[in-house]
């Protein structure tokens, strides 16, 4: 007992010794809402530039499509895929896409949307938060840092469930956290973050909760400032994720038992304790981090001294709330990390955490008052910092242009590189740094890493998501519309040719069933097929009988090419 003691006194009264108060040195009124409004239209900018990207497999076009059939066959509580029930999942993103689709239309860039609003929505949570708790340029820079963070841009715009996840969970910690730091308005943020909490739980599930509770509960064990939640404010916070979340899963439970545990036992209990697939190293995630971060985590540098100097005056830079950050950073890493199923996009709820950790870092660890104030000799550090990132940013441009050129995704783009690199040099020697104040170089940096981003998003992945999707291979399909032909994929079944043919007859085979295959193209005598060009293709000419031809008729580049199949 004696040794907790020590711990939260050393928790509360060293490590952590500053408060959450914003910092006084903000800018005028009008300048906080232009750059606020800056970051807000950059955000939209990156992500709504992937709208209009054909659907990926397998993930994306499983989720474009059963709110389609949800919609087709007026079942609105009950997820449908092929006819037959899907609960793997809960039905939160099933809603908005069906909802969006009853607004604007069956469209992929509608299923899309969801996604793209959520992952503004993390931007700004991470902005919102960390302004209130540490000050408005802590909380720009946050935003910023999440926003510009390549992993996070593309795994967030992905038309999946962890990018609303993230939302809800960074609402639900940045509002709990708002309650019991602070006894302002403490009623309505635990309702806020019991909202958001329940709404991550019609997500994906239990997740939600296990995300949120662990740092609360360390941060209430460790922080003897905070006033934690009382009996009365736990019952009324799991009353109301209770109240949200359980009526969908009592109907799930009440009309399909057996779906209901196999919910609850494999997609959840399951995947974490015994993998069944997707099983990764524990440290999985950590390469994943720092380089979809990157430039910004080369400040995990600083932010180690940051964290280590014992002084006092650096012990008071330390505000309290950075430690709740770095406990639901460290805890979301751990906890995925100790999962034996892994996906890449599990981990996506540490990237806005991670955001806020950095953006302390730069904006309470650096002495940008002596930066601003006094000669380029006591500010050189500054520029020097600003001048590393903006380096690591033109290496990042010039990876990605290299690597896009050899796999001849958009090779002309590679001059585009060269271009933005020639242009970083010149902003990087151009020009003496004494001629420049720091926040030059620094906003330098991060104008660099919003280009390199959205040439990104508007050249590269469209290339990308043309050769594995299958939208214009469904543009030439609907050329023999007229002639109503039967359509066919093969090794598997790929949910987006559903989605984009609208079609609920497509007929899928695996290399098991080409006797059956055979069977049928006999007696359709012609027929539209969707074949995997690696192996598959070959493997499906040779076994067809001599009586019929194939006829490749997609682009040569697709991954899942379209082909005629007809008699000679």
């Amino acid at each position: 007992m004696e040794g907790f003691q020590r711990v939260r006194t050393w928790w509360t009264e060293s490590l952590f010794r500053g408060r959450d108060k914003p910092r006084t040195d903000e800018p005028r009124r009008w300048f906080r809402w232009s750059l606020m409004l800056g970051l807000l239209g950059m955000t939209a900018m990156l992500f709504l530039s992937r709208l209009y990207h054909p659907l990926l497999e397998p993930e994306e076009g499983r989720y474009a499509e059963i709110p389609r059939q949800m919609l087709a066959e007026g079942r609105f509580l009950t997820p449908v895929l092929h006819g037959e029930d899907y609960l793997q999942k809960p039905p939160l993103l099933y809603w908005l896409v069906m909802l969006n689709y009853q607004i604007f239309g069956v469209h992929d860039w509608a299923a899309r949307l969801v996604p793209c609003l959520a992952g503004i929505a993390s931007v700004m949570l991470v902005t919102l938060w960390a302004r209130r708790t540490m000050g408005f340029w802590t909380g720009l820079v946050s935003g910023a840092i999440l926003a510009l963070s390549g992993r996070f841009l593309y795994i967030a715009g992905m038309l999946n469930m962890d990018g609303v996840l993230c939302a809800c969970v960074v609402a639900a910690l940045a509002s709990v956290h708002l309650a019991i730091a602070s006894q302002t308005n403490r009623w309505r943020w635990i309702i806020a973050s019991s909202v958001a909490c329940a709404i991550g739980v019609l997500t994906k599930g239990p997740v939600a909760i296990v995300l949120v509770a662990v740092p609360l509960i360390a941060l209430a064990l460790l922080d003897r400032r905070v006033k934690v939640l009382s009996l009365l404010e736990s019952a009324a916070y799991g009353g109301i994720v209770v109240g949200v979340a359980a009526p969908w899963y009592a109907y799930m439970a009440i009309n399909d038992s057996e779906a209901a545990g196999t919910f609850v036992w494999l997609h959840n209990l399951q995947r974490y304790l015994a993998p069944f697939d997707h099983e990764k190293p524990t440290w999985y995630y950590l390469p994943s981090l720092f380089l979809g971060m990157m430039p910004w985590t080369l400040l995990a540098i600083p932010l180690a001294r940051y964290l280590w100097q014992r002084t006092q005056a650096a012990q008071r830079r330390r505000p309290a709330a950075l430690g709740f950050a770095i406990l639901a950073f460290a805890w979301c890493v751990l906890f995925f990390s100790l999962s034996g199923c892994k996906r890449p996009a599990y981990v996506l709820p540490a990237f806005p955490l991670g955001a806020i950790v950095l953006a302390t870092c730069l904006t309470h660890a650096f002495p940008w008052r002596h930066w601003m104030r006094n000669g380029y000799r006591l500010h050189a550090a500054g520029h020097g910092w600003a001048r590393a990132l903006l380096v690591a940013t033109l290496g990042l441009g010039a990876f990605l242009g290299a690597a896009a050129a050899i796999v001849e995704l958009w090779p002309w783009q590679a001059a585009v590189a060269t271009a933005f690199c020639l242009g970083g040099v010149w902003f990087l020697f151009g020009f003496p740094a004494r001629a420049k104040p720091v926040w030059m170089s620094w906003a330098g940096s991060t104008v660099l890493a919003f280009l390199v981003l959205i040439l990104a998003q508007r050249t590269l992945l469209p290339g990308y998501h043309d050769r594995f999707g299958v939208r214009r291979q469904a543009a030439i399909c609907a050329e023999y519309e007229q002639e109503d032909l039967p359509i066919l994929t093969y090794p598997k079944r790929w949910d987006s040719v559903s989605f984009y043919t609208q079609r609920g007859d497509v007929a899928s085979y695996a290399p098991a069933d080409l006797a059956q295959l055979h069977h049928d193209l006999r007696r359709h005598g012609k027929a539209i097929i969707f074949v995997r060009r690696d192996g598959s293709l070959n493997e499906l000419r040779q076994a067809l009988p001599d009586s019929m031809r194939l006829e490749v008729i997609g682009h040569r580049q697709d991954f899942i090419t379209v082909a005629l199949v007809r008699a000679r």
